[in-house]
Order: C-alpha cells, then sequence, then structure tokens
C-alpha cells in the first residue's frame, strides 16, 4: 500500500508537461517573441502595479502550451483515474492467486526497501558534509578563520565593485537590466542559447589571453 501510494504520488507530482510546455514555448517562434517583449516590458518597463498582469500574460500563452501538450499526451496515452485500491475506476481488481498475491507483495516489499536505503543514504551524505562544515567552523584554527574571512572580503568587495559599477547606468536601471539580460538568455530557444554559450565562451578565452586566468 505504501508503494503504491508513493508511486501514485510521484505520478501526480509529475512536471514533465510543464517542463514540455515551457521548451516548446521557447522553440515556438510566435510564442518566444511574445514571451521576449513582456520580458522586456515587465522588467524595463512596467510599473510595479502592471507586474501581476504581466505574469498572467506569460501564464496564459504557457497554459495554452501546456493544454496543447496535454491533448497530444492523452491520444498517445489515455488518462486513467485510480481508486483507492489503486485500480482504475469502475473496475474491479483482477483476481491473483494466493501464490500471485505473495509475489507481487514481495516485489512492492523489495523495492520499497531500495527506495528507502537510498534515502538513507543521500541522508547520511547530506549529514556527513554538514558535520565536516560544523568540525571546521568549530576548530577555531586562526588559519583557517584567515582564509575563510580573505574568502568573505573578496566576495564582499567583489558584490560592492559590481553594485557600483551598476550605479553608473541612469535611472537606477542597472540591475534590472542584468536581470533582464539573463532572463532573454534563459528564454531563447536552443540555437540562440547555443550562440550566447559561444559567445561568452569567446568573451572568457579573449579575457584570458589578454589578462590571464
Amino acid at each position: 500500500a505504501v508503494y503504491t501510494a508513493m508511486q501514485r504520488m510521484r505520478a501526480a507530482l509529475d512536471f514533465d508537461l510543464y517542463c514540455r510546455a515551457a521548451n516548446e514555448v521557447r522553440e515556438s517562434l510566435a510564442c518566444c517573441a511574445a514571451l521576449l517583449c513582456l520580458w522586456t516590458y515587465a522588467l524595463l518597463v512596467a510599473r510595479l502595479w502592471q507586474l501581476p498582469g504581466c505574469g498572467l500574460c506569460a501564464m496564459f500563452i504557457l497554459s495554452r502550451q501546456a493544454s496543447e501538450v496535454s491533448r497530444r499526451m492523452h491520444e498517445a496515452e489515455p488518462l486513467r483515474l485510480l481508486g483507492e485500491d489503486g485500480g482504475p475506476y469502475g473496475t474491479e481488481k483482477e483476481k491473483l492467486s494466493l501464490k500471485e498475491r505473495g509475489k507481487e507483495n514481495l516485489k512492492k516489499a523489495v523495492i520499497m526497501e531500495i527506495s528507502l536505503v537510498r534515502f538513507a543514504r543521500a541522508l547520511t551524505s547530506a549529514a556527513t558534509q554538514l558535520e565536516k562544515v560544523r568540525f571546521i567552523v568549530t576548530l577555531r584554527d586562526p588559519y583557517i578563520s584567515l582564509v575563510c574571512a580573505a574568502f568573505l572580503a573578496g566576495a564582499s568587495t567583489a558584490i560592492a565593485v559590481f553594485t557600483w559599477v551598476l550605479s553608473f547606468v541612469p535611472y537606477r536601471l542597472g540591475l534590472p537590466i542584468v536581470v533582464w539580460a539573463t532572463g532573454m538568455a534563459m528564454l531563447l530557444p536552443e540555437d540562440g542559447r547555443a550562440w550566447v554559450r559561444r559567445g561568452v565562451l569567446a568573451l572568457k578565452a579573449a579575457k584570458e589571453r589578454r589578462l590571464g586566468p
């Protein structure tokens, strides 16, 4: 029963439909252009009270594509609702012999045991990493403290310089432009994202040639 419930919950929380819809929206020329225009308007032009309307328009585009993807998925494999016992509504569960029921229950028990073992291993790995961090923090070694302080100081300085450069953009549009450019790169089709990646790698290589790694 636990295995069946977990499998049904996993299927109910599957976001594959929305991921496929989002990918198709980006690959569609009209939808991608509409999203890019909407993103540009929301980040650089729209007032605060206009942002919910922009979000509603984006959700409408995504839901329309999700509806189309769902229609194709249901045509390929019709959707079935399951009852409390895990079987389809309106049909009786197939009668199994005692031996077959035992095999089925044993199979589910083994799968459940494997899932629990994997979950326990993941928790153990996470706990191990946290214990290492805690050990380093409580070690009170002056050299480790110095390295951590230098790292934090460098990160703070880099963030301060970055925000200082953004402050020179007129009308306080520095941070919105950075967020806008990042969103534009993510909303581009696959060919566009590949072109952006090649451009970033080319700029990085040019920086390393002139300024070093």
